[in-house]
This record gives structure tokens, C-alpha cells and sequence, in this order.
């Protein structure tokens, strides 16, 4: 986005980030799902969420400072907000594909063969307890 040239490539590029975003919280969310219990899971999804406001929070100082960088290289202060924010998403991207473990049905490297039996039956067991619950428009 910082090297588009008119109004017009600019939200070309934003409805491309938002169509790739868009599956980042429920991928994550899915992800904690087959590692935690449903009992645990509501704390680390407080902890992601609680992630995305304190960076939605600090966002806005973080390119206030950027902006000042303008005239470097010849660029515009915005351009720079681009720049250095798509260069932090995509190392951190990077690392990702390496850092995030795999299911822990498909046996991660860091588990040892009855860690991931634990696992999996800890997730077994929680599951057949979450299918016997009633709804209740009272606990809504």
C-alpha cells in the first residue's frame, strides 16, 4: 500500500487485506480450540482479543511517530507507516510458519507419544461433555 499512486489502487489494496485478514481471528480461535479445553479456551481468547485492542490502542502513536519520518528516502511519512508495519508482518508471517506447532493429532514435534495420547484424550473427554449440555435461554 505504500507504493500505490492513486485513490483508486488504494482501495483496491485495502479490500485485498481485508479479504486476507479476514480469517485471521476464527483461524486462531479454531487453532486454541484443539489444543484447550473449553473451560480453558475462554481465557486465551480473552488474551488474543485483549492483543488486538491494546495494538488497535498503541497502532495510532506507533504511525503518529512514523509519520515524522517523511522526506526520508524520498518518501512520504504514510508511505513509511506501510513500509515498516508490512515489513514486521511479513517476518513475523515467516517465523510463524515455523513457531506455530502442528494439531496435536498430528503428533508435534515437542510432544512426546504419551503427552499427545494425553492431549487428545483431554479433548475427547471435554468434548463428550460439551455435547451433553442443554441450551438455556437463561444462561444466554
Amino acid at each position: 500500500m505504500g507504493l500505490v499512486n492513486s485513490y483508486g489502487s488504494l482501495i483496491a489494496c485495502r479490500l485485498l487485506l481485508g479479504a486476507f485478514e479476514s480469517g485471521l481471528a476464527p483461524g486462531v480461535i479454531f487453532y486454541l480450540s484443539s489444543w484447550y479445553k473449553g473451560c480453558e479456551l475462554s481465557w486465551r481468547v480473552s488474551i488474543f482479543f485483549s492483543g488486538i485492542t491494546l495494538a488497535g490502542a498503541f497502532g495510532g502513536v506507533f504511525a503518529y511517530g512514523i509519520t515524522k519520518m517523511a522526506g526520508v528516502g524520498g518518501q512520504e511519512g504514510w508511505r513509511w507507516i506501510f513500509y515498516l508495519e508490512g515489513i514486521v508482518t511479513v517476518v513475523v508471517g515467516a517465523l510463524g510458519f515455523f513457531l506455530i506447532n502442528d494439531f496435536p493429532s498430528d503428533r508435534p514435534k515437542f510432544l512426546t507419544e504419551s503427552e499427545c495420547k494425553r492431549v487428545m484424550t483431554r479433548l475427547q473427554i471435554d468434548a463428550r461433555t460439551e455435547d451433553s449440555e442443554d441450551f438455556s435461554w437463561n444462561q444466554v
